[in-house]
């Protein structure tokens, strides 16, 4: 159900927040600190799984990230 998308998606974002903090975004994807929550939302509508948030996973996860990064912060340049 939607209810259950929100629910996971808000327990996704929760969760890399518990791994990674803001600054961690800040300093490791250059992301603007006042631009991460929107950064995150942006990750998961574009392909974040649980499954990459395994410890077993992480370099996955890190590459995922990455990549996303530099597609993000492209869209930001684009959108001023």
């Amino acid at each position: 159900s939607a209810q259950e998308i929100l629910t996971s998606r808000k327990d996704l974002a929760e969760a890399l927040l518990k791994r990674f903090d803001h600054e961690y975004f800040v300093e490791t994807f250059d992301i603007p600190y006042d631009k991460v929550n929107d950064f995150i939302y942006f990750i998961e509508e574009n392909g974040l799984t649980s499954s990459m948030l395994k410890q077993t996973n992480r370099i996955e996860l890190l590459a995922y990230l990455f990549e996303q990064s530099k597609t993000y912060k492209e869209r930001l340049i684009d959108r001023n």
